[in-house]
């Protein structure tokens, strides 16, 4: 036995024994504006939880520590492709509608 022997096995052990849910809230506090990481990465412009650099640090890390993800491509496509769906129709299609109206009668609505 060595002296950190218990540390080095909890270290090992770890991704065996912690679900993936749990690694995910603790990505997502480390990393949230004042998480022990984000509270120096924000004021740099760099956000990682709650954004697509949290999703791709998510990733990385549990591939890297071997735990299987539960954050599926398919998931992440069908979410983004939700969302500029959404996106596209609440500005484009009003957009549209006011750019056919007179000015005067557009700013009319504008509350």
């Amino acid at each position: 036995p060595f002296p950190g022997r218990r540390l080095l096995d909890g270290l090992i052990d770890f991704p065996f024994a912690l679900p993936t849910a749990v690694a995910g809230l603790t990505l997502a506090n480390l990393f949230s504006d004042h998480g022990w990481l984000g509270q120096y990465l924000v004021p740099l412009g760099i956000k990682g939880a709650f954004s697509r650099l949290g999703v791709v640090i998510a990733l990385t890390v549990t591939l890297l520590i071997g735990m299987p993800s539960s954050i599926k491509l398919w998931a992440v496509a069908a979410g983004l492709l939700v969302s500029a769906s959404v996106g596209v129709f609440f500005g484009v299609y009003p957009a549209r509608k006011a750019a056919k109206l007179d000015p005067i009668v557009a700013l009319r609505f504008e509350t």
